[in-house]
């Protein structure tokens, strides 16, 4: 779930120099100044969130509705709204479900829009995360797969998710302790892009998804 969050902050970075990411891969000149521009766009990115509950918050409320209904309905518990300061605009309603060790995520982001995920993690500090968000161009963080699947319905990747799981440890997930392993979460997962970098690769698949 922070895996995808952060991906999707740096996208939009790179959606903020979309202009001149067309102009260089028409140039075929993406390779040249790639990293340069995904160094800058992590460099914006904080090193750490702290969640603010606040309720009524989201902006198109309809669209956050028709995400949030499944999750309760699959008999998942709500840990509430709450907004990311850090990351200006963007609003999420975290859910646990204990019995099926899951946690679900829906965002709402002011440039990328509306999206969710589900997420198991486990013991041995892996995790495995399934999302409507789109595929992005970037690598994901070894031991932390993200399986998009936009337009799919939050019951298919819940049972994908347990499915996948059988036959590991998976973490409890309880609404008490969501935030905190959200917030450790992101934490974790922004010190190793940040330490690994973006490369002019990954930056060029970015650029020719937008090209195209």
């Amino acid at each position: 779930m922070k895996t995808v969050l952060i991906v999707v902050a740096v996208l939009v970075g790179f959606w903020l120099l979309r202009r001149l990411l067309a102009f260089l891969i028409v140039r075929g000149l993406s390779g040249v100044v790639g990293r340069a521009i995904g160094s800058a766009a992590l460099a914006r990115q904080p090193d750490t969130i702290h969640l603010k509950p606040e309720s009524e918050c989201w902006t198109d409320i309809d669209a956050a509705s028709k995400l949030i209904a499944p999750f309760y309905e699959l008999g998942f518990e709500s840990a509430g709204i709450h907004r990311i300061p850090e990351l200006s605009g963007v609003v999420v309603e975290l859910f646990a479900k204990p019995s099926d060790r899951l946690y679900g995520v829906v965002y709402e982001h002011p440039h990328a829009g509306h999206w969710f995920d589900v997420v198991c993690g486990f013991e041995d500090g892996t995790s495995a995360t399934y999302t409507t968000a789109p595929p992005t161009g970037l690598d994901p963080r070894p031991g932390h797969p993200v399986v998009n699947a936009p337009g799919a319905r939050a019951q298919a990747l819940v049972e994908r998710a347990r499915a996948e799981s059988q036959g590991k440890r998976a973490k409890p997930a309880t609404r008490e302790n969501v935030v905190a392993d959200f917030e450790k979460a992101y934490a974790e997962s922004i010190a190793w892009r940040k330490g690994r970098g973006i490369s002019a690769q990954e930056v060029g698949r970015v650029a020719q998804q937008k090209a195209a």
